[in-house]
C-alpha cells in the first residue's frame, strides 16, 4: 500500500514527456501512511426492507469489524438514489447550454406542467452573459438576433429545442467560447417539487444503525455518504430522461447529459446543500420556500463529490473541478468540519486529473481538497491529504 501511493505520487508528477529527476532516501522517514479496513455498500433494490437478503446483509455490515464504510447511492435505481427526480414545476423556466466545436447542441427549455405554454422569453443572450436563473445579464459580447431567434423556436409551445450555434445565431466576438442563456415564463405554472425520500430513508437508515451511526445517538463508524447520482433533468437533454415508475427496475440510461442547464451551477450545489440538511441538519427549505422536515441528524465522516467522474456525464477534470468546488462551498456553510472526497476514478492512468485537480491553484480560495479516490472493479484506494 506504502508503495503504491509512493508511485501514484510519483507518476502523477513526471507522467508523459517530462523528464525529472527524482532522489529518494529511504531511510528518511518523513511521514507514515496507515492502512484501515473498510467496505463498500452499493444501493441496490435487495437492500431493501423486505426482501429475502436485506436482514443478513445489513448484520453481517453490523457484524465485520470495518473501520470506514463507503455508503453509495448510484444511479442505475433512480428512485433509491435521487430525491428529487422531476424539477421545480413554478416559473421562471431558465437554461443554458455551451457552443461546442463541431457539433450543434440544443438548449431545451420546457414547461413544468403538461398544459403549460411558453408564453414570453424573458431573456436570451448568445455570447458570454453570466448570472444564475432570475438574475441573468448580458455582456459586451451578445448577439443581437438573440431574442427574435429564441422568440420564434418557443413561444407557444410546451417545450422548445435552441440550435446553440455561431452559424444559426452570427458571431458576435471573435475566437471566444460562446455560449446560450434563456429566461422564459410559463402559463399554467404552479410551485411544486418533488422531494421524496420514502426509498432512499429505509436503506439510509439501515445502513446508519448498522455502521453504529444511530440518530442523535454519538458518532459511530466513519462513513463515507456517496449520494453520486445527480437529477438528470439538471443536464442539458434534447429530450426529457424518462424514470421507471418501479423503484426496483434498472435503468443503465438514466444518466445522461454532458453539461449542466445550470452555468452557474448553483442548481446542482444547492440540491446537494438541502440533501445534506435533510440527512444532518433534520430538514431543509426547498427552492419555493417551505421547510421539509426530516428529524435526522446523522454523522458522515466524509461526503464524497461524484463517483466514476471522468466516465459518468463525461467530465473533464476542468469542469468536473468547478463542479466540485460548487457543491464544497454550499456544503460548507452547512458543516465546516466535513471531510470530502473527490474524483473516484474509473481508471488508473489519467495522470492529468491528480496533476489538476491535487492542485490547490485550480479551485477556488479556501476549498478543501481532503482525499481522492481511484477505484476498480477489484481494489478501492482512499488516500488523504493535508492542504
Amino acid at each position: 500500500m506504502k508503495a503504491f501511493f509512493l508511485v501514484l505520487l510519483i507518476c502523477s508528477l513526471v507522467h508523459g514527456n517530462n523528464q525529472a529527476k527524482i532522489s529518494i532516501n529511504f531511510r528518511d522517514i518523513t511521514g507514515f501512511f496507515s492502512t484501515i479496513t473498510t467496505c463498500q455498500m452499493v444501493v441496490n433494490p435487495m437492500l431493501r426492507r423486505g426482501s429475502p437478503i436485506h436482514d443478513n446483509a445489513f448484520k453481517a455490515l453490523k457484524d465485520l469489524d470495518s473501520q470506514m464504510v463507503r455508503m453509495a447511492m448510484w444511479f442505475p435505481y433512480p428512485h433509491l438514489s435521487v430525491a428529487e427526480l422531476t424539477p421545480p414545476t413554478g416559473n421562471p423556466r431558465c437554461g443554458t447550454a455551451s457552443e461546442v466545436f463541431g457539433k450543434v447542441p440544443h438548449l431545451r427549455i420546457f414547461c413544468g406542467t403538461p398544459n403549460g405554454i411558453i408564453q414570453s422569453i424573458d431573456f436570451a443572450s448568445f455570447g458570454t452573459p453570466e448570472g444564475s436563473c432570475g438574475q441573468f445579464r448580458k455582456s459586451s459580447c451578445d448577439a443581437a438576433s438573440s431574442m427574435k431567434i429564441v422568440e420564434q423556436n418557443c413561444l407557444g409551445r410546451n417545450t422548445c429545442l435552441i440550435p446553440v450555434s455561431r452559424d444559426v445565431f452570427g458571431d458576435p466576438c471573435v475566437n471566444v467560447d460562446k455560449r446560450l442563456f434563456v429566461q422564459a415564463t410559463c402559463s399554467n405554472a404552479v410551485n411544486t417539487t418533488s422531494w421524496d425520500f420514502q426509498y432512499m430513508d429505509p436503506i439510509v437508515n439501515d445502513f446508519m444503525d448498522a455502521t453504529g451511526n444511530v440518530n442523535l445517538m454519538p458518532k459511530g463508524r466513519d462513513v463515507v455518504a456517496s449520494f453520486s447520482t445527480s437529477p438528470t433533468w439538471m443536464w442539458n437533454t434534447d429530450q426529457a430522461v424518462p424514470v421507471p415508475s418501479d423503484p426496483n427496475q434498472v435503468d443503465w440510461s438514466y444518466e445522461q447529459g454532458t453539461e449542466l442547464r445550470d452555468f452557474s451551477l448553483q442548481d446542482i450545489a444547492m440540491y446537494y446543500k438541502r440533501l445534506f440538511q435533510w440527512y444532518t441538519q433534520g430538514g431543509f427549505t426547498d427552492e419555493y420556500g417551505v421547510y421539509h422536515k426530516s428529524g435526522y441528524y446523522y454523522e458522515f465522516s466524509h461526503w464524497e463529490i461524484g463517483n466514476e467522474v471522468e466516465d459518468e456525464h463525461d467530465m473533464t477534470v476542468q469542469y468536473y473541478t468547478q463542479v466540485y468546488d460548487a457543491v464544497v462551498e454550499q456544503l460548507m456553510q452547512v458543516d465546516p468540519k466535513m471531510k470530502y472526497v473527490g474524483m473516484a476514478l474509473e481508471n488508473h492512468y489519467e495522470w492529468n486529473w491528480y496533476e489538476y485537480f491535487l492542485n490547490p491553484k485550480n479551485h477556488k480560495a479556501n476549498i478543501p481538497l481532503g482525499n481522492f479516490q481511484l477505484e476498480d472493479f477489484n481494489l478501492k484506494f482512499q488516500l488523504e491529504i493535508s492542504t
